[in-house]
């Protein structure tokens, strides 16, 4: 996560792996910027075998940071796994997440909603 949170716009050292009050840690907590004011509690994991589980955290986090929810998925290889992405996606629409999506392989961002800018 480390090296994707100066993509977009949080500090590893303050904003990455924050502790929450019920012990819990927000993989991201995204200060206000410009697309995004009132931050985000972004859930980060691997697409394929977490997809389903990533809505569920970032709705937790938003509910203990009063932030609203984020997810971020890591893809090995957008074409591989567009199916779990596609569901994903879906999912956080449904119940308004911000979603992105960072294909490790060929170290690019997806273009599902904007990435933020400080």
């Amino acid at each position: 996560m480390d090296y994707i949170a100066p993509d977009i716009g949080c500090d590893p050292e303050k904003d990455v792996e924050v502790l929450l009050a019920d012990g819990s840690r927000c993989d991201i907590l995204l200060p206000p910027c410009l697309n995004y004011k009132e931050g985000l509690a972004i859930e980060v994991d691997w697409c394929k075998d977490k997809w389903k589980e990533a809505p569920g955290q970032a709705l937790l986090y938003s509910a203990l940071t009063d932030s609203p929810p984020g997810v971020l998925l890591l893809l090995k290889g957008a074409s591989n796994e567009k199916l779990h992405l596609t569901r994903c996606l879906t999912v956080c629409q449904k119940v308004d997440i911000v979603m992105w999506a960072y294909d490790t392989i060929n170290e690019e961002w997806l273009n599902l909603h904007p990435l933020p800018m400080n």
